[in-house]
């Protein structure tokens, strides 16, 4: 190839990149696209949360307005599980809780008798309005972490307004009730709905359909609230209560390391069979009229069966399960 022909080729390459330049400065100068004002790509996300909240804040019913039909009879007979570690009377002196009359409105984590209140109790400090009962009695770990109080809580707005209705009667001047707030004052508290139409009922399920799908482990947890009055090791004291090691299957009130039982729990007789705790821990009072437990009971039958499930575990051989 000779230089004329070079010459040719390489101005005919020239010629096309001068073309492509430019259109492509051409181009930009009819379509332009502007930065965008905030580098990166906008994601749409469906906001959630904030009615699930309001609807939430919706179901609270101020205590105030609980309070209003609140019936302290109740509140007294549900109060009877506080005496397993609480005095109620004026005057008596402390347990494993401190004594209760004039609690309401009363300097929290102080006086009381020089009861020993722990360090968590004593840090949160304040009074026990009204208010702040509803909240501890709901959850009282939950609400003052580190409190030496074992009680799981009153789940229920009526019975936690119930009891305290009770213990504000526990003065010799009982405290003023709240006022509602305005917008509360016209509102009432939660009610049973209107009775409909009853469909079938569903077949009732046995203690043995019940303890195969019990929770051992919220058994356990349950069971912390015996552990007030008894000890559940093996070879473990009695205390107010008898040591339930081996408790079911095991003789009713006899044996138990020499504990001294109620004559009702005597009379009694028998053994601690899967159905005779499941009727027992409904309601021990009821249920064996005159027995020394002041517990009030489970209401919940899968509870009751999930507490059965683990007192079964304490033992070097478990009782076999009974038919579903």
């Amino acid at each position: 190839m000779n230089s004329f022909e070079l010459n040719k080729v390489l101005g005919a390459i020239l010629g096309t990149c001068l073309l492509l330049l430019a259109l492509n400065i051409g181009t930009n100068a009819i379509f332009s696209v502007p930065a965008p004002a905030k580098p990166g790509y906008l994601i749409a996300v469906k906001a959630t949360g904030g009615e699930e909240k309001k609807e939430a804040a919706k179901k609270e019913v101020p205590i105030a307005v609980l309070l209003e039909h609140a019936d302290p009879a109740k509140g007294k007979d549900i109060a009877k599980q506080c005496q397993v570690c609480h005095t109620l009377g004026k005057g008596e002196p402390n347990r494993v809780g401190p004594n209760l009359y004039n609690i309401v409105d009363d300097e929290r984590g102080k006086d009381r008798g020089g009861f020993n209140f722990s360090a968590a109790m004593k840090a949160k400090g304040g009074k026990w309005t009204f208010e702040e009962l509803n909240k501890f009695l709901t959850n009282p770990q939950a609400y003052i972490p580190g409190t030496a109080m074992t009680f799981a809580g009153l789940a229920r707005d009526n019975q936690r307004a119930d009891v305290i209705a009770y213990l504000r009667t526990l003065s010799d001047s009982p405290v003023a009730l709240p006022k509602p707030p305005p917008q509360a004052a016209q509102a009432t508290p939660p009610a049973a709905p209107a009775p409909a139409a009853k469909p079938a009922a569903p077949k009732e399920e046995t203690v043995g359909d019940l303890l195969a799908k019990a929770s051992i482990d919220k058994g356990k947890s349950t069971a912390k609230q015996c552990e007030l009055c008894h000890t559940l090791t093996k070879g473990g004291p009695n205390r107010i209560g008898p040591n339930l090691w081996n408790i079911v299957g095991g003789a009713r009130g006899e044996d138990r390391g020499g504990f001294a039982f109620s004559d009702a729990m005597k009379k009694k007789g028998g053994k601690w069979t899967y159905d005779e705790l499941f009727k027992f821990l409904k309601n021990p009072q009821a249920y064996i009229p005159g027995t020394k437990m002041t517990f009030a009971g489970v209401d919940n039958d899968q509870r009751r069966a999930d507490v059965i499930a683990y007192l079964r575990t304490l033992s070097d051989k478990p009782e076999p399960l009974p038919a579903k």
